[in-house]
């Protein structure tokens, strides 16, 4: 989810556009939402206009990719809030933790990146390893994940995992020649303004038919 993302702009068009079918009595509010937000793009930021460009507005796919969306913003504030006052060691170990649940391995290290063990070789060639550790000489970011997966729907998911986790990742380089690691670079997760933000702004109203 990208910092410069115009969250509250975006949850008051969908409410208002959420009125707007139920003062009507609209047969199909959410087509009425759909034809709203389309018809109503000039009042948007061009940032808010992308988003729904990007979803789909003016498909029929809309509302399944929107539905998709607060899903995934609702587990990012679920873990936001589940990390209240915790580290920032111990939310991305959190965030590696849930990769583990998910069938992948996670290598825990504190002394920077090293050699997988041969186990651990073997496993990123067929379920995916990540490792985490602190990065010492930056002062843009705190700490780095490596992500040595299988391939890219692997890939799609750890990222979206990372996503519905929160972690804030500043940067990111592909794997050189005879590497097999994706470096993510992560800032602070407890103190990065989209978590602040996305921790007290509740879902528009429309979610409570879409979730």
């Amino acid at each position: 989810m990208s910092s410069k993302l115009p969250i509250t702009e975006i949850f008051e068009k969908l409410n208002t556009a959420h009125l707007s079918s139920l003062m009507v009595a609209s047969g199909d509010p959410m087509v009425h939402i759909r034809k709203w937000l389309i018809s109503n793009r000039a009042s948007m930021s061009p940032e808010c206009a992308n988003f729904f460009s990007d979803l789909g507005v003016k498909q029929k796919g809309f509302l399944k990719n929107l539905r998709k969306w607060m899903s995934q913003y609702k587990q990012r504030q679920e873990f936001i809030n589940k990390m209240e006052n915790r580290g920032d060691e111990e939310w991305i170990s959190c965030a590696c933790e849930a990769w583990e649940a998910l069938g992948g391995v996670y290598v825990r290290t504190v002394d920077g990146p090293g050699v997988l063990a041969k186990d651990d070789e073997r496993a990123a060639f067929s379920v995916g390893v990540v490792t985490h550790y602190p990065a010492n000489s930056s002062e843009h970011y705190s700490h780095v994940i490596e992500a040595s997966l299988p391939s890219q729907k692997q890939m799609s998911v750890f990222i979206r995992l990372l996503d519905s986790c929160a972690i804030p990742v500043v940067g990111t380089r592909k794997p050189k020649t005879n590497e097999v690691a994706t470096i993510f670079a992560i800032s602070s997760p407890s103190t990065d303004p989209l978590n602040r933000k996305v921790k007290d702004l509740r879902l528009p109203t429309l979610a409570n038919a879409l979730l």
